[in-house]
């Protein structure tokens, strides 16, 4: 539930195999915050990220950034960078749904074809802090995270899948 990196220096550089980072209620990306060396990394932010304290220096890969549309993660993933002047790859939050799962991960996609996969122990573990039972998930900025029979609600027939597909369970 960390808010910021504001550490004198944040090293994710060397994690090559740091596939994501889920950080829904990061506020702020110091200077010396250095994500992997690496293409394949997505970053989940949400428009709790604002404006002011971000900067560009720890990028390190051509990133995917998920984050609702209109928020300033949006723009922090689209502007201008030195090595990326078309900015980072940037998929909407509210454009991703459920598409099913495999053995160890439930798969998303967007409207555009995107796929992005959650690990199901993953998806079970946060349900506890992301927990509004029978809201529509478009009022959620990852609600489409738990959202995996696809009827725009979270409940226990999201819950019940969740939980009956994990090798873990509670």
């Amino acid at each position: 539930k960390a808010t910021e990196f504001n550490y004198d220096y944040c090293d994710f550089k060397e994690f090559i195999n740091l596939k994501f980072l889920y950080a829904p209620k990061l506020e702020s990306i110091a200077k010396f915050a250095d994500f992997p060396k690496s293409n394949d990394f997505t970053l989940y932010l949400s428009d709790s990220l604002k404006e002011g304290k971000n900067q560009e220096s720890g990028i390190c890969g051509k990133y995917t950034i998920i984050a609702p549309e209109g928020s300033f993660a949006e723009e922090w993933a689209k502007k201008k960078l030195i090595y990326y002047p078309n900015g980072l790859n940037f998929i909407p939050s509210e454009s991703i749904s459920c598409n099913g799962f495999d053995d160890n991960d439930f798969i998303y996609t967007s409207t555009n074809g995107d796929e992005i996969k959650f690990p199901i122990w993953l998806v079970e573990n946060m349900w506890h802090d992301y927990l509004p039972l029978n809201e529509n998930y478009d009022y959620m900025t990852h609600g489409y995270i738990f959202d995996v029979v696809n009827d725009d609600f979270i409940n226990a027939k999201d819950f019940a899948k969740i939980h009956n597909l994990s090798k873990y369970g509670w």
